[in-house]
């Protein structure tokens, strides 16, 4: 088994890190092969970053003053220092809200690349994040080959650093989104916002450029594959007739829910801060929990 580190960016998330490397090494087929680095973006005013226990060793905290940069540009920017301290064979960049449910997800991970003779595999931005880029693993779970990310020419920066760009790119956006009526929720309950959604990136292609945005679109230029889960929405019942609809429905719709030939791989919480993709318990840690043990009890009792 080959050597995996473990990358994730910390603002103000010690608890949900600590809760992430838990699951991580408790469903790893070979935890003593995992490294882990978290990249401290509050630059160290974030103390109980320091109390996290070490289920994972070694584990490197390197502390980051990202000076003006904020949101995704800091989370960029984080994620470009921890590609220059990377030095395993396999890096897995995940964000700190994500729980895995696929048990030795690690050696799963390998051996779907390598039968697929792929880069990298992960669970894309869903659909209804229309503007983003699709054909790419994203930072919440995104696992690759090290030596073949680094020989990319592109790397982890989210937006441009000219302010004309940015601001053409916003202008872009207004139009591909429809000034924000192009939600979640409409794109999950309309066959006419999902329609809009395809043209629109067929139109203007990448009009959120997030992390990896230039990584995906080197990838897609130069051809090369990448494993790709499904990101479920909460009517697509047919991922789990055997689990209770109500427990897939509110991973699927209040949160973000990833299967792989049918079987649940992952949730992510994500920052639901953002009005589009807003949902009335996004924000509610506790809720996700209990979501996360329901489901897996009755997944396991099938």
């Amino acid at each position: 088994m080959r050597s995996i580190t473990i990358v994730t960016v910390n603002w103000h998330s010690a608890e949900l890190i600590e809760a992430l490397l838990d699951n991580l090494a408790g469903k790893a087929s070979h935890p003593q092969n995992l490294k882990a680095i978290i990249l401290d973006n509050t630059n160290g005013s974030d103390s109980s970053l320091d109390k996290i226990k070490k289920n994972i060793s070694p584990l490197t905290i390197r502390k980051l003053n990202p000076q003006n940069l904020r949101g995704d540009q800091a989370h960029g920017f984080a994620l470009n220092v921890a590609m220059d301290m990377v030095d395993t064979d396999f890096t897995v960049i995940v964000d700190p809200d994500i729980y895995v449910f696929k048990n030795n997800w690690d050696q799963f991970c390998i051996d779907e690349m390598e039968c697929q003779d792929s880069m990298a595999i992960g669970a894309p931005y869903p659909q209804w994040k229309v503007g983003k880029y699709h054909n790419f693993p994203s930072p919440p779970f995104c696992f690759f080959q090290t030596e073949s990310m680094k020989k990319l020419d592109s790397d982890w920066t989210a937006r441009s650093n000219h302010k004309l760009v940015n601001a053409w790119v916003f202008i872009i956006r207004q139009f591909g989104r429809l000034g924000g009526l192009v939600t979640r929720r409409r794109y999950e309950q309309s066959r006419f916002v999902r329609k809009f959604g395809f043209v629109s990136e067929k139109l203007f292609g990448v009009f959120t450029p997030d992390p990896g945005w230039q990584i995906a679109r080197e990838t897609k230029r130069k051809n090369i594959k990448s494993v790709l889960f499904d990101a479920v929405m909460p009517q697509e019942t047919h991922y789990a007739p055997d689990v209770k609809n109500s427990l897939f429905q509110d991973l699927a719709g209040e949160y973000e829910l990833f299967y792989y030939k049918k079987e649940p791989i992952l949730t992510h919480k994500y920052n639901s801060g953002g009005r589009p993709w807003r949902t009335a318990r996004g924000d509610d840690v506790e809720y996700w929990h209990k979501c996360i043990t329901r489901f897996e009890t009755e997944n396991n009792k099938i």
